[in-house]
């Protein structure tokens, strides 16, 4: 059966759908459902190729380069700040033509012979680089939101924030497994019975998608929540007018 992760990036999508409505504003959140769709059926094929080939590396090398662009064009899309918002987009454009690059020409790439996909080594010059610029972005990000506190936007009703902080959180926890990745599959060390690498990304993916779901409800019922708010606040100000009043009348009688 395939890794317990999925069950959380599955979740992830149906709520994304379940709440699509309110993904509507900006319209750069509909992406998220499209982009965990596509992360859905990579982790089932990646399954399926596993059992039956004993190769799924070529899916992730695939994915990969999807599943950081993503990161950074979201982070790139709220940035608010002209300059930093600069600085964003050039990182989003030279990792994009890295992984074209390190996908072309150092792996070899033959559309035309299948075999040649499962015989693909993992691709972690791409992983690597994305996960250090996803982690210097999502910095980039805080930076810019810090920028922006005056303006006294919600941090928990920012899906972006989520977003940043899931990514954050996931490049900084698979960025070393990764690097080591031959080392660890070579020496076949080992965690909860899986080689380490797999036992590190899948808990890296459990926070990662935990977080783009908690994100994802938070944008999804804010106005619910700031309607609550305010009716509490009218009711306040309607008790301090009333209690205002009465001690008018108590003065004047």
């Amino acid at each position: 059966m395939f890794g317990y992760s999925t069950w959380f990036e599955i979740a992830a999508l149906v709520i994304s759908i379940f709440y699509i409505k309110k993904l509507q504003k900006p319209k750069t959140f509909l992406t998220l459902p499209i982009f965990l769709a596509i992360t859905v059926i990579a982790e089932l094929m990646g399954y399926y190729f596993g059992l039956h080939f004993k190769a799924n590396r070529f899916i992730y090398n695939f994915y990969d380069p999807i599943f950081f662009g993503f990161f950074l064009f979201m982070i790139y899309k709220d940035v608010y700040h002209k300059n930093l918002k600069k600085i964003s987009k050039f990182i989003l454009l030279v990792f994009l033509l890295f992984a074209a690059a390190n996908f072309a020409y150092y792996q070899g790439l033959d559309l035309f012979n299948f075999k040649s996909y499962l015989s693909f080594k993992f691709n972690k010059h791409t992983f690597i680089f994305g996960s250090v610029l996803v982690i210097f972005t999502s910095l980039l990000y805080y930076f810019d939101l810090i920028l922006l506190i005056s303006l006294k936007k919600r941090l928990e009703d920012n899906l972006t924030f989520w977003i940043a902080t899931g990514g954050l959180f996931y490049c900084a926890g698979s960025i070393l497994s990764t690097s080591l990745h031959e080392y660890i599959v070579s020496n076949k060390i080992m965690m909860h019975n899986t080689f380490m690498f797999t036992a590190i990304s899948r808990m890296m993916s459990v926070i990662l998608y935990g977080t783009l779901i908690l994100g994802i409800y938070m944008h999804a019922t804010k106005d619910k929540r700031n309607q609550k708010k305010i009716r509490k606040m009218e009711e306040e100000s309607a008790k301090d007018a009333r209690e205002i009043e009465e001690l008018r009348n108590a003065i004047l009688k």
